[in-house]
Order: structure tokens, then sequence, then C-alpha cells
């Protein structure tokens, strides 16, 4: 369905499955959520799935994605079926990595992985400490432009912790505001 914007442009809005792999071990965890991304009514900002409570909603089996689509406001029902492929994978342990040790942010994991979790902590509605927000700003700004990571080294002794601060309370506040999707029932069993 193509929607279009008040000035006749084609609209961007779009639904996107995506994972998020919590560690490497036997292929890592993979949980899933659904993104609305470019939401017209909010000026082209994105923002994942979440119930009428304003809680993240995550799965665990990417087969869930229509499931979990019926517990979207109506801006994830103008984009019904959901998708079934998952767009992108979200490397938290490979984010860290690179925030702590890495050099470049080549495939820019870094710079995906903080537009995400700010995207997922402006939708739990928790105020971003402006420290945080500064340092996480200034890292997907120099990011945007270059994947040198090095740029962390010249500005203080602090910064690459100073930015794992600042991702470790966001990832927090993510899961204070989130739950899983309940199982499905199968012939009326839960």
């Amino acid at each position: 369905m193509s929607h279009e914007h008040e000035n006749s442009e084609p609209s961007l809005e779009a639904v996107y499955l995506v994972a998020v792999r919590m560690h490497e071990e036997g292929g890592g965890v993979l949980i899933y959520t659904l993104l609305l991304m470019d939401e017209d009514r909010r000026g082209g900002k994105d923002r994942p799935l979440a119930d009428p409570d304003g809680y993240i909603v995550w799965f665990k089996d990417p087969d869930e994605a229509a499931r979990a689509m019926l517990v979207g406001d109506e801006a994830f029902a103008r984009h019904f079926p959901a998708p079934s492929e998952v767009a992108l994978v979200y490397d938290l342990q490979q984010i860290a990595w690179n925030v702590t040790e890495g050099v470049r942010d080549d495939g820019a994991v870094v710079l995906n992985g903080v537009n995400l979790i700010l995207d997922l902590v402006e939708a739990t509605g928790f105020p971003l400490p402006p420290a945080y927000q500064k340092t996480l700003f200034e890292l997907a700004d120099s990011l945007t432009f270059s994947s040198d990571l090095g740029f962390l080294d010249d500005l203080c002794p602090s910064a690459r912790g100073d930015v794992m601060d600042a991702l470790c309370w966001c990832v927090g506040a993510v899961a204070i505001k989130s739950h899983f999707l309940a199982p499905a029932r199968v012939g009326g069993v839960p």
C-alpha cells in the first residue's frame, strides 16, 4: 500500500522485521521486533512495535511477526501482512566490542545499532540523560560521515567508556519497558 505525504511525495513508511543478537555462543540468541520506519505522522521517525500500554513487543521466532503485528496500532496495521524476512540483525556484542576495541565501524554496525537503540529508548518514554544523549548523538554524527572509531581515542581517555555507559543505560531502559509476546495457544491450551 502506497501512502503519500500531503505534498504528494511518495511515502517511505514501511515495517521491517529486525533481530537483536544478544550474544555469540551457539550462534547467538536472537530476539525479534517490528520497526515502523519513516513514519509519516511522526515526521519520518522510526519506532518499534509497542502494545497499547507502551511496552516494546519482542518475540523469539520470526514466524510470530504476523501475530505480533496484531498488537500494534493502526500505523502498523496499514502495512499488514507482516514482513517474513529479517531485514537487519543488530549484534549487541559486536557493537560493544567495536566501541571498546574497534578501529573502524565497517558495515555500520555501531552506527545502525546506536540509531536503533535511540529509537527504542525514545519509545520507552524515559528521558535520555543529557550527557548520554550528547555522547551517542556525537558518535552517530561522526559515524555518519566516517567509519573511523579512532576519533574516540582522540576525544578523551574515557570516551569509549562513556559510550559504553550510555549504551548500557539505554539497554536497561529498553529492557524495563519491554515484554515478550505471549506464546500462541495451540488447540486452546496455553
